[in-house]
């Protein structure tokens, strides 16, 4: 099954508005001076699980956790490099090292809530954030936890990096339950997944009834980007391109925006240059905005 509810969100945006207060948006002690993509993974998660507490009753067992990030590590990993080769490797700060490995993210997100069912980390071009929902809706479906805590985080790439002047920075973080039993949420996401060549198959699972009010697009101008727009654009009555910034963020980004808007079901599709392919179906509750 690749479909859940979400009955909690939280985003984080940096730079929108005011710049993000790590001390207000994360009280207390051991925040400060976690790398900026684990700080915006943890307050966006605050926030989702402020708004979904059936993450907190359940048991700690039952508590799953699953992070999609392509470049949350870079810059951090970059600075890493320059202390070694400058200095040494005994003036790498303690609390940030062990962030070479992307796991970490996840991990310090599982131990915050307790989740000890499972905790996954998921690295696919451009596609890992929404690739999380869909590794989540399995694991509940097979009964591997009772709830989700589903995200991705990113951190702007370091300057000379390709993608480095529009690259994602941020972090969405849902609460994932099982669909049907009675439960209410601010909606279902259905995530099919595959390669761009398989985009027939992909979409008749996502779209059976051929019939979808309005569908975005994260692409970029990659050979397999402008095929599926391609293919999309001979599908589709209310087509709505979107920029496609480095990082995979952006796409989960929009899922949390179909989740809050006045409007029918609507699809989120994206796709890497490396052939990666995510199509993924929002379905509110009702016509009026949850948000």
């Amino acid at each position: 099954m690749s479909a859940l509810l979400v009955t909690g969100l939280g985003v984080i945006t940096p730079g929108e508005g005011r710049p993000f207060d790590v001390s207000a948006a994360l009280p207390g002690r051991g925040y400060r001076r976690l790398p900026p993509a684990a700080q915006y993974l943890l307050a966006a998660a605050a926030s989702a699980v402020a708004d979904g507490s059936s993450f907190v009753a359940a048991p700690a067992h039952r508590r799953g956790v699953v992070v999609g990030e392509n470049n949350a590590a870079a810059a951090l990993m970059e600075a890493q490099d320059r202390t070694i080769i400058e200095a040494h490797a005994a003036d790498l700060p303690p609390l940030t090292t062990p962030y070479f490995a992307a796991s970490l993210f996840g991990s310090r997100l599982a131990a915050e809530y307790d989740a000890h069912a499972f905790s996954l980390t998921v690295n696919s071009p451009r596609t890992a954030g929404v690739e999380s929902l869909g590794h989540a809706a399995r694991a509940l479906a097979g009964g591997r936890a009772e709830v989700v805590l589903i995200g991705a985080t990113e951190h702007t790439l370091p300057a000379g990096e390709p993608g480095a002047a529009d690259s994602d920075a941020g972090a969405v973080v849902l609460v994932g339950e099982p669909v049907g039993a009675g439960r209410t949420g601010l909606g279902v996401v259905d995530v099919r997944t595959g390669s761009v060549d398989g985009f027939d198959r992909l979409w008749a699972a996502a779209v059976p009834d051929d019939d979808i009010a309005v569908v975005e697009t994260v692409l970029d101008d990659s050979p397999a980007g402008k095929h599926v727009e391609h293919l999309l654009a001979a599908r589709c009555r209310d087509l709505r391109t979107l920029p496609a910034p480095a990082g995979c963020l952006t796409p989960l980004r929009r899922v949390a925006h179909g989740l809050c808007a006045a409007s029918p079901d609507r699809l989120v599709v994206t796709a890497a240059a490396e052939g990666g392919l995510a199509i993924t179906r929002i379905t509110p509750p009702s016509t009026e905005s949850p948000c």
